[in-house]
């Protein structure tokens, strides 16, 4: 018998999250205190972030079965676009955050 759906986070259990990639431009300012302002607004919203150097990675949220939305989605771009110190928000599409070849 197969694994269960659930198990392998497929069909009614798929979870979905984003890639997001933006330019960090703070000209000499406190780069870590940026980033624990975005992990704290992150997390503020139920969140995650994986990724590394300046702004590029993968958000999903932070519940075992849980899926970003279109509202968080649409949430962060609002913000990140607010911060002066960001330029070129690209987030992808909502997509498979278990599978990169599933929707």
């Amino acid at each position: 018998m197969p694994p269960p759906q659930k198990k392998l986070y497929l069909g009614e259990f798929t979870v979905l999250g984003m890639d997001v990639d933006c330019s960090l431009d703070l000209a000499g300012e406190d780069e870590d205190m940026w980033i624990d302002a975005f992990l704290d607004w992150l997390e503020s919203q139920h969140l995650y972030f994986g990724g590394a150097g300046q702004v590029s990675g993968y958000i999903c949220a932070n519940g075992r079965y849980d899926s970003v939305t279109q509202v968080q989605r649409q949430l962060l771009h609002d913000w990140l676009s607010a911060q002066r110190y960001i330029k070129n928000v690209v987030l992808s599409p909502l997509n498979n955050a278990w599978y990169a070849d599933q929707a």
